[in-house]
């Protein structure tokens, strides 16, 4: 029995490094040549779901058709100018700044205003219910701010007493 999983990959194209050449012009648009055609925009996402396992499988569509052109098991071994251009998308698509410490967390009329240390500095942000922090492994949490911005608390045991106190009474 086929899994609706397995059904998409058999839909979708399984592309090989050799045949995958990837420019960027001047205004950021990636050009990609596969097996003789030709792509003038392309958009580079991770397929669903989103894993550890799954951190250099990638997937390219068509940007003004949304037609997917293929999945690419592992962008690492692409040529390196292809692989700094998949690599650098993939970082801008996907910024998370990781939480270090948490400050404080506020709460008024259901709306939570978080005061944090990320990687990226200092940072206050707000959070509407509880159902926007979401654990993604027993240690691993994502949390949506009011504007769709995403936080990530990488390990939750690596936060120090104070900020596991505050997180724990907003749980």
């Amino acid at each position: 029995m086929q899994t609706s999983l397995e059904a998409k990959e058999e839909q979708v194209s399984r592309l090989s490094p050799q045949e995958i050449s990837l420019t960027k012009n001047d205004q950021g648009e990636i050009k990609m040549e596969v097996r003789g055609t030709v792509f003038s925009n392309v958009e580079i996402f991770r397929p669903f779901p989103l894993n550890d396992e799954l951190t250099t499988m990638v997937a390219f569509r068509d940007a003004g058709t949304k037609q997917e052109i293929g999945i690419l098991p592992n962008y690492e071994e692409l040529d390196p100018v292809s692989r700094q251009i998949v690599a650098e998308e993939l970082d801008t698509f996907y910024f998370i700044p990781k939480i270090k410490r948490i400050y404080h967390i506020g709460e008024e009329f259901g709306v939570l205003t978080w005061q944090v240390e990320t990687d990226r500095g200092s940072h206050t942000f707000e959070v509407r219910g509880r159902y926007n922090l979401r654990r993604y492994s027993k240690w691993r949490l994502i949390i949506k701010d009011v504007d769709g911005n995403r936080y990530e608390i990488p390990n939750l045991n690596e936060l120090d007493k104070h900020s596991r106190s505050l997180l724990e009474a907003h749980m």
